[in-house]
């Protein structure tokens, strides 16, 4: 097989389009610049990395890695020092840690593509998406897993495109972005090359690729939406729609956990309820932990939220701290109680998942200095067993805050039998940084994998309400005090995904698991013997 003899030049000029390719990445993501970034920002992070030596591969993806994360979570610094207390001295070095962690995923894939490349002859359009998809299904894993700004978030808008969810989760629609970027990144190679039959062939296979794949996934996203708008018009529930008011009361950080502000917020609350009644919801929603309290110490507060449920003669789901009266030592749980027309405590559920560093120190014996250097981190203990809450008019699976943007969690939630998801957060640790976008847009996601509407109550926004094919039909403004009505129906039908989860992830792992030992074999074949390596150049060489 012929391939084009064509170098980036030197290390500089490398670097120059590794950073290009993270730049564009990063600033694709949601509350920083169009999503259509995405598809052109691995071009210049695959044309750094052609013919470069593995290392070197892997350091330019670490480069454009970071880089990508430094953009699109530089919110993480101003959080950690505003509301952690951690200087700035240590809160940037902080930020840039993180980012450095999600870059090196970045970097196995620049080093996995290349060896593939270097080493096999399958083409690059085909081998890099799938080896995305599995650095960014690890990602969503390893260390209690952290799947912030995946590739297919910035497409959350493009409803179409984003329909295919339903079989492969948002990793599906990170494999389609990838094969654009990697088929756009190989059609520009052959505008090097001499070789004209080469140079037509090339051309042909991945210009008829990307055109035939946005073709068909746009197909089935409008297939998919006809078919579940018409089931849901031939299936009408005779009960009507659920309503759903979601209360966002716009409580700042600095003041949300201040006990002398706690009667201001139960007041403020309180009228937005009362105001919530006004529309004649099937269910009112507080954000999470609504108060600065533990609910079943405080049974004045707790008692004037029995009276709200009763008054608005509806059900109350109120986020809130919960004791563990399991344990002998003092801890609590971030939870969501809900009450029912009488006052009476429904039912309960805790989050499952907590934030490392935020809500729990991780191996704290180890690293008794994290809490002495930060305020505020909690000592929560997660909660057991299922979080779907029952209400007359059908199931409500939880997520607590940044539950929301782990798939298979939200996944599970519908397997155990929700009809909706209830997700509430308290987002004013981000202040007006890009990251209360970034948290929503994952709610496109969940809805779609699932065929499911998710409502969103946020303390100081973004709250809102998204349908089943990913279209955002309710929000808030953030930091603005709301209440936001809400029309949801139960579930039209039970997607591939809720039903078998990760399955395309792991075709994935399958198929880049084969690439990469393929790849590897053959690169101890070809090389070279101790005699002839005292030959050999510095691996700058074009490929074979």
């Amino acid at each position: 097989m012929i391939r084009p003899d064509w170098r980036p030049g030197g290390w500089s000029r490398r670097l120059a389009l590794a950073l290009s390719g993270g730049a564009l990445m990063g600033l694709s993501m949601p509350g920083l610049g169009p999503g259509s970034l995405a598809y052109i920002a691995l071009v210049p992070l695959l044309l750094a990395i052609h013919g470069a030596p593995p290392r070197q591969a892997f350091l330019l993806g670490l480069a454009g890695g970071f880089l990508s994360f430094a953009i699109s979570m530089s919110w993480v610094a101003e959080t950690i020092h505003t509301f952690g207390g951690l200087p700035w001295l240590l809160a940037e070095p902080v930020c840039w840690l993180l980012a450095a962690w999600m870059g090196l995923f970045v970097a196995l894939f620049t080093a996995g593509t290349r060896l593939i490349d270097a080493h096999t002859r399958i083409p690059l359009a085909i081998a890099a998406p799938p080896l995305w998809v599995v650095l960014e299904y690890l990602r969503a894993h390893l260390l209690t897993g952290l799947p912030w700004n995946l590739l297919g978030l910035a497409a959350h808008e493009q409803v179409r495109m984003i329909q295919i969810a339903d079989v492969g989760g948002i990793y599906a629609v990170s494999w389609y972005v990838a094969t654009v970027g990697a088929c756009l990144y190989a059609l520009l190679l052959p505008l090097f090359d001499t070789t004209r039959g080469y140079r037509q062939a090339h051309y042909f296979n991945h210009g008829l690729v990307l055109f035939l794949l946005p073709v068909c996934v746009a197909a089935y996203g409008q297939v998919r939406i006809a078919a579940l708008s018409l089931h849901h018009q031939q299936n009408p529930d005779p009960a009507g729609p659920i309503r759903v008011a979601l209360v966002q009361p716009n409580i700042p950080q600095e003041v949300k956990w201040n006990p002398e502000a706690l009667d201001g917020i139960m007041q403020r609350l309180a009228r937005q309820t009362t105001q919530a009644a006004l529309l004649e919801p099937d269910l009112i929603v507080w954000p999470e932990a609504s108060a600065p309290l533990v609910l079943d110490y405080s049974p004045r507060y707790q008692n004037m939220v029995r009276q709200l449920a009763v008054g608005a003669g509806t059900h109350l789901l109120v986020g809130s701290l919960s004791p563990v009266l399991e344990r002998l030592n003092p801890a609590t749980r971030n939870s969501a109680y809900l009450f029912g027309p009488n006052g009476r405590l429904v039912d309960l559920a805790a989050k499952e998942h907590l934030v490392p560093f935020g809500e729990y120190v991780p191996l704290e014996r180890l690293l008794p200095f994290v809490r002495r250097l930060t305020q505020g981190i909690g000592d929560l203990v997660p909660g057991s067993g299922g979080a779907v809450l029952e209400h007359p008019r059908g199931s409500a699976g939880l997520a607590v805050c940044y539950e929301l943007i782990f798939p298979d969690l939200v996944r599970r939630r519908f397997a155990d039998g929700a009809d909706f998801l209830v997700t509430i957060t308290n987002d004013a640790w981000f202040g007006t940084s890009a990251a209360p976008a970034q948290h929503f847009a994952n709610g496109v996601f969940r809805a779609v994998e699932n065929r499911a509407y998710v409502v969103r109550a946020a303390n100081t926004g973004i709250s809102g309400m998204v349908d089943p094919y990913g279209i955002v039909q309710a929000r808030s403004e953030l930091n603005t005090e709301a209440v936001v009505a809400a029309s949801i129906h139960h579930r039209a039908d039970t997607s591939f995904y809720t039903r078998h989860g990760d399955r395309f992830a792991w075709l994935c792992v399958l198929l880049s698991a084969a690439a990469l030992l393929r790849a590897a074999a053959r690169a101890r074949q070809r090389a070279p013997r101790p005699a002839e390596a005292d030959h050999g150049d510095d691996g700058d060489e074009a490929d074979d």
